[in-house]
C-alpha cells in the first residue's frame, strides 16, 4: 500500500494524458518508475477497490461510510492550523462525474464539501453534503445544522463566525449565541423572524435602518444600488433610520 500511495502522489507531480500512459512503451511517455513499482492490471485493481472503511460496519444510512478519509483529514488539519477569533463557513465544489450534475456550477460533475476556514482561507474542518440527514434536527435548515456540526468543538471560545446568506439565519445567531459565538453575515429577505421594522423600511440611497434584540442579535439593512440586509450578534443596532448625505469636494 505504501508504493501505491507513492505512486499515486508521484502522478499528482507528472501529469500525462491518461492513466495507462503511465505504463506505455511509447517513447513520448518513458517512465520506469510506474513499471518498476507495480504492473498497470495491479495499479488499477488497487485503485478500483481502495477505500477506507469495513462494508460489514457500516451504519445504514450512512452514506459516506467509504469517505472516513475525509474524518482522517480533519482531524489532520485541526492538529496542524492554529485557529484565530476569526472564522468563516462556505462551500466547495470538487469536481467528480460519480456525483450529481449542477449545471450552474463551473465544475458540472462534482461533490459539495461544506469548510470551516480560517481567516486566511485554511480549511479547519470539512462536512460532504450527501443530501437529507435524518440524524439531523429535522425542523432547523440543512445549513443551520451543518454549520453547527462543523463548529461543534469551537463553541464556547468566543469566536465569531463569518458567512454569506445561504447560511445566515436569526434562529443560527440565538443557538450560537448561546454558546459563546458570534455571528456576522448578510441575510435573505426572505428568512423567518426578521423584525418587520427592518423589513418594511424604505429606503433612500446611503440610509440605514437596524434593530437589536435584547439577546444582542442585530438585524440591518442598508440601501446602496439595492437593499442588503446583515445580520450580527457583535454589532450594536437601534431602531432609527440614520441617512449618510455624501460630500462635495
Amino acid at each position: 500500500m505504501k508504493q501505491f500511495i507513492g505512486l499515486l502522489g508521484w502522478m499528482g507531480i507528472v501529469k500525462v494524458p491518461e492513466l495507462p500512459n503511465y505504463w506505455s512503451k511509447s517513447k513520448l511517455f518513458s517512465f520506469d518508475l510506474p513499471k518498476n513499482v507495480m504492473s498497470r492490471n495491479r495499479f488499477e485493481l488497487l485503485l478500483r477497490f481502495w477505500h477506507f472503511a469495513n462494508n460489514g460496519e457500516a451504519i445504514p444510512g450512512n452514506r459516506t461510510h467509504k469517505l472516513d478519509i475525509s474524518e482522517i483529514y480533519s482531524k489532520f488539519q485541526k492538529a496542524r492550523i492554529r485557529l484565530g477569533e476569526k472564522i468563516c463557513i462556505d462551500e466547495t465544489m470538487v469536481p467528480f462525474r460519480g456525483r450529481e450534475y449542477i449545471p450552474t456550477k463551473g465544475h458540472g460533475y462534482s461533490i459539495k464539501r461544506y469548510k470551516l476556514c480560517t481567516e486566511k482561507g485554511h480549511t479547519w474542518n470539512a462536512s460532504i453534503y450527501v443530501g437529507r440527514d435524518l440524524t439531523n434536527d429535522l425542523t432547523q435548515t440543512a445549513s443551520h445544522n451543518v454549520t453547527l456540526k462543523l463548529i461543534e468543538d469551537l463553541l464556547g471560545e468566543g469566536r465569531t463566525l463569518y458567512m454569506d446568506n445561504f447560511y445566515t439565519s436569526v434562529p443560527l445567531a440565538y443557538d450560537l449565541i448561546k454558546q459563546k459565538t458570534h455571528l456576522v453575515g448578510t441575510l435573505r429577505f426572505n428568512r423567518k423572524y426578521i423584525p418587520q421594522e427592518v423589513k418594511d423600511a424604505k429606503l433612500v440611497k446611503g440610509a440605514i435602518i437596524a434593530k437589536e434584540s435584547p439577546e444582542g442579535v442585530t438585524v440591518l439593512k442598508w440601501r446602496d444600488k439595492r437593499d442588503v440586509q446583515i445580520l450580527s450578534t457583535c454589532h450594536l443596532g437601534t431602531e432609527t433610520v440614520v441617512t449618510r448625505n455624501k460630500q462635495k469636494d
